[in-house]
């Protein structure tokens, strides 16, 4: 039971990470994109989320 909700809470914490993670790239190309606009493609920020998602 211990190790089944330790289980459960590695898998919704690292869920939580990534999506932060994922949240805290993605706004900061959306900032770099606005100082910078040949950043802000969309193609590449979906590849910014893309690789967040893979790293994690």
């Amino acid at each position: 039971i211990i190790l089944d909700s330790t289980g459960r809470f590695l898998t919704y914490g690292a869920l939580l990470i990534s999506i932060v993670f994922t949240a805290f790239s993605f706004a900061f190309y959306v900032g770099l994109g606005s100082i910078f606009p040949e950043y802000s493609s969309v193609p590449h920020a979906f590849a910014t989320v893309i690789f967040s998602l893979m790293m994690s």
